[in-house]
């Protein structure tokens, strides 16, 4: 029932954040809403895997270290999302150029 619970919850916040993403029309506010997919719902779900296989199985600590692994990497990339963003808003992001055929 527990495990049940945590995974509802996770499917609650997907849902909710894809609303968001497809009420928002400006790539920076979109980009709020994919926060909790990257970060909360991976530890919902290692959280119900561990309440039901145990910390110590092999489901448990595989399911621990991708949501670690996505814990550390989600913020980068979102930032690094954000920041690409900014340069290009600015003008800073310069485009590759063609290679012209001979």
């Amino acid at each position: 029932m527990a495990v049940a619970a945590i995974l509802a919850l996770a499917c609650v916040l997907l849902a909710l954040s894809a609303l968001g993403l497809v009420t928002m029309r400006d790539p920076v506010n979109k980009l709020h809403y994919v926060g909790p997919v990257t970060t909360l719902v991976p530890i919902l779900i290692c959280i119900a895997i561990v309440v039901e296989e145990g910390f110590t199985s092999v489901a448990g600590l595989k399911s621990a270290s991708i949501a670690l692994v996505m814990l550390v990497t989600g913020p980068i990339a979102s930032y690094a999302t954000l920041r690409a963003l900014a340069m290009r808003a600015r003008g800073d992001v310069v485009p590759l150029e063609t290679p012209v055929a001979q």
